[in-house]
């Protein structure tokens, strides 16, 4: 007996020092790398202890940011700011965010499981190594929350918010009718992050056709919000295993997603595909077990409650809310006095993130077209070059097969067969180039049939449905750029990205002109004539000396916020603007760069803006997007300071030439690295970001070695 129970004493130690050696060596077996800008090259011994050290470098620079996306992504975030964000966390537990989150992540492949597991532990391990980081609501991190996050940001920011063409005041509506609180005031209910009609994104690659060294040269260049949920951070993660990825990612994320590796590399630019449709749904409230209409029948609706928390002055509150949904979706919105339900692609079955996962594996072309054929990122162009010369653009999205009897951009009656989907459309049936005979692609957020010069997919090829987006200026300006190049290299690719150039001064200030030379003389006075005669020699290229672009813009946002259809629109918006300026500026003659400026504040996550013009700032040539230019920069026009600052736009901006024996690679990103105002990182590519400076980025374990400020394992970390 006494045997038996040593045996079992000695066994129950191995055990535990297995256990605790298994710990040692996850937090031991990964190194980080930090360049002179503070960019984290994470290196470790399999995938999940790299993204265990992904974890931990991402919270060295802004914890903060990554706990507020969960609890975001947890619907807990009226716990932290109070009633601001109930109405988004009534939307969040009405699509089920957690639920589905949990059901995903037990899907996953081993290999993904354990991404997101040494994710996690990286962040419980930061925690346990700085006891001096208190986090708002979260102290234990699981790995379901990735998904939880990824799902949030994507189906409730984006697909819910802005493509499913559902006003916000209907999403207020069914918030108190169903919740019984018609006494709430809608403004104290937050709806986040509207989306800015000045947000896109550009990208371009370039074969051997029109490159000067015969290799394919790629722009990443994506237009994101520089606070909040939506901003980026660069980040490189590497592996023993031959994981080699390099790009940018978001806080809560267990390794960058868009980016490029040793051979290949893509951009994504969001497009409009039609994956969100809204049902018109007849509910009837007035019987024991609540029905809608269908098929002739009535079928009951799916009930259940939750309890949220809300903080108010430092005190708790607690209420239950009901939830309803149909077959179709979750009861989350009303137009003209009916209840809509919702149905997203995929919602109940997604995958983003493994699909993300093969694609920064795969090392060609048919590897990524086979990581990418599964379509579970379920909308964003992707477009993709390689070390082989390819170059390719995917109108990448998990577009539903529906009758084209009905028009799908408007709710549509949910009690009918007719309007239910049939399935997916394939990675076949959705529009792509491959290797144009132009030898290049761009996309920036506009239509598939213009993705090249030659060999376009043909619209009527399509579904009516499937595509709806246009053509826009920086496509246009994209187009133009590429086209009149005839040959690209390295340094000719740096310099064009960053182009300032106005198409839309080009199109629009020619009317002003002529009215202006037509219109009646009351409306014509000296420093009209004045700003006229300078736009007329302004050679409509931004830049921070230019007061005709400051003329220009403001301009234009004055004339379509007065209505383009008034009469002598032009000249008015004309005679407002040097107004306004005049007296906010004791002057109209106002350098762009005077106004426009990036500036940066300690983001506390509680989505407020805190600019102020008496703290450091830089000027920017950058513009908004709807003026075609390639440095996107867009601001709030209308804040509460005087100079206008930027809260989006370019983001991360990066340059490739796949090389097969040397690839280069250059990148930027507008602020730096780190979140912490008394870093050095934290500001310190801002400068080079207004210049188009771009920095050195490392891809090879030997580069990041031979430029690495300094380099630590997590358990040893400062």
């Amino acid at each position: 007996m006494k045997f038996f129970f040593t045996t079992i004493v000695i066994l129950v130690l191995m055990s535990c020092q297995e256990k605790k050696m298994g710990e040692l060596l996850l937090e031991d077996s990964v190194t980080i790398y930090r360049d002179q800008f503070g960019v984290p090259h994470v290196y470790g011994k399999d995938d999940k202890s790299a993204s265990f050290g992904f974890a931990y470098a991402q919270a060295e620079d802004n914890f903060s940011i990554i706990e507020n996306n969960y609890i975001d992504a947890l619907g807990r975030s009226s716990e932290v700011i109070g009633s601001d964000g109930l109405l988004d966390d009534w939307i969040n537990r009405s699509l089920e965010i957690v639920t589905y989150a949990k059901s995903e992540y037990n899907s996953f492949s081993p290999e993904v499981k354990e991404i997101c597991e040494g994710y996690c532990e990286g962040l419980n391990f930061y925690l346990k190594q700085n006891p001096n980081v208190k986090p708002k609501l979260l102290t234990h991190f699981e790995p379901w929350y990735i998904v939880a996050f990824i799902n949030y940001l994507y189906y409730q920011k984006v697909l819910l918010v802005h493509y499913s063409n559902l006003p916000e005041s209907g999403f207020i509506d069914a918030y108190q009718k169903l919740c019984n609180d018609v006494s709430s005031n809608p403004k104290d209910l937050k709806f986040q992050d509207k989306k800015n009609e000045s947000e896109g994104s550009n990208t371009w690659a370039i074969n051997g056709k029109k490159s000067a060294s015969g290799n394919a040269l790629l722009l990443i260049n994506p237009h994101l919000g520089f606070f909040g949920n939506s901003q980026v951070y660069e980040a490189h993660i590497m592996s023993e295993s031959g994981w080699n990825f390099i790009g940018y990612t978001r806080f809560g994320f267990p390794f960058p997603y868009v980016g490029f590796g040793e051979n290949i590399g893509w951009s994504s630019t969001d497009n409009q595909a039609d994956i969100v449709d809204a049902y018109i749904e007849q509910i009837d409230f007035n019987t024991e077990d609540i029905t809608y209409l269908y098929n002739g029948t009535h079928k009951q609706v799916i009930k259940w409650t939750e309890t949220l928390k809300v903080v108010e002055n430092n005190v708790q509150t607690s209420k239950e809310y009901a939830f309803y949904k149909t077959h179709h979706g979750p009861l989350i919105s009303t137009q003209n006095g009916k209840f809509l339900s919702v149905k997203m692609a995929k919602y109940e079955t997604p995958g983003w993130l493994s699909q993300w996962y093969w694609m920064t594996k795969a090392q060609n072309l048919q590897e990524f077209k086979k990581a990418v054929s599964v379509l579970e990122v379920q909308f964003g162009n992707y477009t993709y070059a390689d070390v082989e010369g390819n170059i390719m653009y995917v109108y990448n999205a998990a577009i539903p097969k529906r009758s084209e009897k009905f028009d799908w951009t408007k709710p549509v009656d949910g009690s009918i067969i007719e309007t239910e989907w049939n399935g997916y459309h394939t990675f076949d049936e959705i529009p792509k180039v491959i290797n144009p005979p132009s030898g290049w692609i761009q996309n920036c957020n506009g239509t598939p049939f213009l993705a090249t010069q030659d060999e376009n997919p043909k619209a009527e090829d399509y579904p009516s449905y499937m595509v709806l987006e246009k053509d826009n200026n920086r496509s246009e300006q994209s187009r133009r750029i590429l086209k009149e190049t005839s040959v690209f290299n390295f340094d000719s690719l740096r310099k064009l990205s960053y182009s300032t150039y106005l198409l839309s001064a080009e199109k629009e200030l020619p009317q002003l002109f002529d009215v202006w030379d037509k219109g009646p003389k009351n409306l014509k006075t000296n420093d009209m004539r004045e700003a006229i005669e300078l736009l007329r020699t302004w050679n409509k290229v931004s830049t921070v000396e230019s007061v005709a672009t400051t003329l220009y813009i403001h301009w234009s946002e004055e004339k379509y916020r007065l209505g383009v259809d008034r009469d002598h629109a032009d000249l008015i918006a004309l005679r407002n603007t040097l107004d306004k300026l005049q007296e906010k500026w004791d002057t109209w003659k106002i350098p762009w760069g005077d106004i426009n400026r990036i500036q940066r504040f300690k983001d506390e996550g509680d989505n407020k803006l805190r600019f102020n013009d008496s703290l450091f700032s830089l000027p920017v040539p950058g513009a908004p997007s709807w003026t075609g230019a390639t440095f996107t920069f867009w601001t709030l026009p209308n804040g509460d300071t005087k100079k206008r600052y930027g809260i989006g736009g370019n983001s991360y901006v990066s340059i490739i030439e796949f090389d097969p024996q040397n690839i280069k690679v250059e990148s930027l990103i507008y602020f730096g690295s780190s979140g912490e105002p008394t870093s050095p990182n934290y500001f310190d590519q801002a400068k080079r970001y207004t210049e188009g400076n771009y920095k050195p980025a490392y891809l090879t374990l030997d580069q990041v070695k031979n430029n690495a400020k300094e380099s630590y394992t997590p358990n040893t970390a400062k």
